[in-house]
């Protein structure tokens, strides 16, 4: 299984010659002019995975009122 290095969130939004999908790393770096090009232009189609661990919110106690 390949892991995932960009997210689409493009909404049927696409760029010509680039998938209208999860890329893989390799193909975020094939494709990084024109994505970088597109988001110039006002459209992030595109995000990156981040692999950080959820934050947990702190909860408030009820002693601690």
């Amino acid at each position: 299984m390949t892991d995932i290095a960009l997210l689409y969130m493009g909404e049927g939004a696409w760029i010509p010659g680039v998938p209208a999908r999860d890329l893989n790393e390799e193909e975020a770096k094939t494709h990084a002019d024109a994505i970088k090009a597109t988001e110039a232009a006002g459209h992030r189609l595109y995000v990156p995975v981040t692999h950080d661990p959820p934050v947990k919110k702190a909860t408030k106690k009820a002693s601690d009122d």
